[in-house]
């Protein structure tokens, strides 16, 4: 019986598996992290815990990056309280991280009365926070020394006193921040 002759990989050969296995490693996580932005809204509840005292809605600060220009951002434009003077308290609360079409657009929005579901949402002493923010720079996105491009997720939790499971919501967005001339990061706009 004749034996096949076994020969090694050359190096091309080898460069095409890893470039292959590098490119695996990418789409797997690619995967993991939309598949984590891309849960259905809602559809997780958590058990109820003793409603807190309402503490208040996160205010965004100046921001040094980036990423903490975004997570700022999410955390303040999601934060409400049933304490809040409006539905759209969280309008000033955002201001010092945005700037720009976004800055305008939040302006634009002052003022609404939030309808029956803000009604609701004070009647039933509601407050939302955000919570597990993650923000990052993708390697691929455009990057300059004033501008770039950040991906952000969070959970956005609502929590009402009376024992109502907390509602939990993913979320997430595409955002373009932008340094202004005081060297701060600020949210310019929401791309998704």
């Amino acid at each position: 019986m004749v034996r096949p002759v076994r020969t090694a990989p050359d190096r091309r050969t080898l460069v095409i598996a890893a470039g292959a296995a590098v490119a695996a490693i990418g789409v797997v996580v690619a995967a993991f992290l939309l598949g984590q932005s891309s849960r259905e809204p809602g559809t997780r509840q958590e058990t109820p815990a003793a409603p807190a005292p309402a503490a208040a809605p996160h205010t965004a600060t100046a921001a040094s990056d980036p990423e903490t220009a975004a997570t700022e951002w999410l955390r303040a434009s999601r934060a409400v309280a049933y304490t809040d003077q409006t539905a759209t308290a969280w309008t000033s609360r955002v201001q010092p991280v945005i700037t720009g079409e976004l800055a305008q657009q939040t302006r634009d929005l002052r003022g609404a009365d939030g309808g029956t579901e803000w009604t609701d949402f004070v009647a039933r002493k509601c407050q939302r926070t955000v919570r597990d923010v993650v923000a990052i720079v993708p390697g691929e996105a455009p990057r300059g020394p004033t501008s770039a491009f950040v991906q952000v997720t969070g959970d956005v939790v609502t929590a009402c006193a009376g024992g109502d499971p907390d509602q939990v919501e993913a979320v997430a967005a595409t955002i373009e921040v932008q340094r202004g001339a005081d060297g701060g990061w600020r949210v310019a706009k929401r791309l998704f």
